[in-house]
C-alpha cells in the first residue's frame, strides 16, 4: 500500500463533476443497476415475496455503492475495480440503516422531549454530517465510529471547507432524480415506469457515492488513509502527454521506474530557476517524504514552510508542521516571524500542546522581536479558551499590559481581562446567606 505523493497534484474533486456524471455510464454499473431495476419490477408484481425482494435489491444496490466509494478512494477510478466481492464488509449496508434509524429516532426523541425547534436544528447537523458518517461506514466498516461525533467532526476538519462544498453538491445531486424523472415522466410507459424510477434513483445515487470516494482520495493523506493508485496512474497516457511538459514527463517516467532519487535530481534541475515555486516545493516534498530520507525531507520542510507562511497559506504550513513534528519532534519553525501566525493557527485548531509549544520563551529567545505582545496575548488566549487556565491567563495578560502600555495588544488585553472577570464573577456561587428568604405568614 502507498500514499498518492504522485508527480500531479490530485484535482480538486469540484473540477470533476462532469466525470462523476458519466461515471455510471460505463459498462459495470449500468449492468448492475439495469439488473437491479429490472428485478425491482419483478418485486412489483409479486404481492408476498416482493417486499423481501425489494430489501435484497437495495441491499445489493447499497453494498454496491459502499464498494464504488471504497475502491474510488483507493484510486481505483475504473468501474471495474469496483467489485462488490473485492469488499469483505458486507454488514455495512445495514450499518448505514441501523446509523439512518438510531439518528431518526434520536429527532424524534428530541422533538418529544424537548423542542421540535431544537429537533430542527439537530436535523440540519445530522444532514450535514450524513457523508462523513457513510465515509466511516464504508471506509472503516464502523457503525459506532459514525455515531461517534468526534469522529466525524475529526473527518470533517481534515477535509475543511471543501467538506461544506461536498455536502451542497451532494445536496443537489439527491433531488436530481427527481427532476429528471419529472422530464421524463410523461414519456414513461405506465407498465415501465417502477424500474425506471428505481434506475434513475440508482444512478444519481452511484455518482454521489463515487464522488465521496474521490473525495477521501484527494484528502487520503490528511485522513490517513492509504492507496492503491497514484494520481498520475490514472491519467491516460493521451492526457499525460498532452498536459505534461518534458521534465514532468521525465520525473513521472523516472518515479514509475523507481528512481526517486534520479526525479529528485530532475526536478531540483527543472527548479533551477524557480526554487521559491510551491508547487514545484510540494512535489519536491512528496519525493523526499516517500524516498524515506528523513533528513532532506526536515531541511527541505523548513524551507518550504516559510514558502507557505509568506504566501499566506498559514493552514497548509499548518499542516505541514504537524507531519514534521510526528517525523522529529525537535523540527523547529526557521524564522520567528513564522511562529505566531503558526500557533494562531493551532489554537485554532484547539491544539493547545503545539501552540504553547512554539510560543514558550519566545520573549527570552528573541528579545527585539516585535511580535513579543501579541505572543503574550495568544499564550493567555491559549490558557483561557483551551486550558480552561484562567488564572494563569490572567498573569500572562497582566504582564502583558505592564510590559509593553503602548502597544495595541495591551489594549485587547485590557478588553480580553475584563471579559474574564465578568466570567468569573458570573460563574461565582452565590452564599446561601445571600439568598432571601420568603416572609412567613402568621
Amino acid at each position: 500500500m502507498k500514499t498518492a505523493s504522485s508527480i500531479a497534484t490530485i484535482p480538486p474533486f469540484w473540477s470533476r463533476i462532469p466525470k462523476f456524471f458519466v461515471w455510471p455510464l460505463q459498462f459495470g454499473p449500468m449492468v448492475y443497476i439495469g439488473v437491479l431495476a429490472l428485478a425491482s419490477a419483478l418485486a412489483d408484481f409479486l404481492p408476498i415475496i416482493g417486499s423481501l425482494l425489494f430489501l435484497v435489491i437495495w441491499f445489493l444496490f447499497f453494498r454496491y455503492a459502499m464498494t464504488v466509494l471504497v475502491q474510488t478512494s483507493r484510486g481505483n477510478f475504473d468501474a471495474d475495480t469496483a467489485d462488490a466481492n473485492l469488499e469483505s464488509g458486507d454488514r455495512r449496508p445495514l450499518k448505514q440503516a441501523a446509523y439512518m434509524v438510531v439518528t431518526l429516532v434520536v429527532l424524534v426523541a428530541i422533538a418529544a422531549a424537548v423542542s421540535p425547534v431544537l429537533a430542527v436544528l439537530v436535523g440540519l447537523i445530522v444532514t450535514l454530517a450524513l457523508p462523513a458518517a457513510i465515509i466511516i461506514i464504508a471506509i472503516d466498516d464502523s457503525l459506532a465510529g459514525a455515531l461517534n461525533p468526534a469522529r466525524i467532526f475529526s473527518v470533517i476538519s481534515k477535509i475543511g471547507l471543501p467538506y461544506l462544498a461536498l455536502a451542497v453538491f451532494l445536496l443537489l445531486l439527491q433531488g436530481g432524480d427527481a427532476v429528471v424523472l419529472k422530464l421524463i415522466g410523461p414519456l414513461i410507459p405506465d407498465f415501465i415506469e417502477y424500474p425506471v424510477v428505481t434506475f434513475v434513483s440508482m444512478y444519481f445515487l452511484l455518482m454521489m457515492y463515487n464522488m465521496m470516494g474521490y473525495v477521501v482520495y484527494q484528502y487520503h493523506e490528511e485522513l490517513g488513509y492509504n492507496v492503491d493508485r497514484t494520481f498520475d496512474e490514472n491519467i491516460p497516457e493521451s492526457e499525460v502527454d498532452r498536459n505534461m511538459s518534458e521534465a514532468d514527463r521525465l520525473i513521472a517516467q523516472k518515479v514509475g521506474d523507481g528512481d526517486l532519487q534520479g526525479a529528485i535530481d530532475a526536478l531540483l534541475e527543472d527548479m533551477r530557476h524557480q526554487r521559491n515555486d510551491i508547487p514545484k516545493n510540494h512535489k519536491l516534498h512528496k519525493l523526499y517524504l516517500t524516498l524515506g530520507n528523513s533528513e532532506k525531507t526536515l531541511a527541505h520542510a523548513q524551507k518550504l514552510l516559510g514558502l507557505l507562511v509568506t504566501a499566506g497559506q498559514v493552514d497548509v504550513a499548518y499542516e505541514l508542521l504537524v507531519k514534521m513534528r510526528t517525523l522529529s519532534v525537535d523540527f523547529a519553525v526557521p524564522e520567528p516571524a513564522m511562529i505566531f501566525p503558526l500557533a494562531d493557527m493551532a489554537r485554532r485548531r484547539h491544539n493547545a500542546a503545539l501552540a504553547l509549544g512554539l510560543i514558550s520563551g519566545f520573549d527570552r529567545k528573541y528579545p527585539k522581536q516585535a511580535d513579543t505582545p501579541v505572543i503574550y496575548l495568544l499564550a493567555a488566549k491559549v490558557f483561557a479558551e483551551l486550558k480552561r487556565d484562567e488564572a494563569q491567563a490572567t498573569r500572562i495578560l497582566g504582564t502583558l499590559i505592564s510590559r509593553y502600555p503602548d502597544s495595541p495588544a495591551s489594549v485587547e488585553a485590557k478588553s480580553y481581562l475584563s471579559v474574564l472577570e465578568r466570567t468569573r464573577a458570573a460563574m461565582k456561587p452565590v452564599p446561601a446567606t445571600a439568598i432571601a428568604t420568603p416572609p412567613v405568614s402568621r
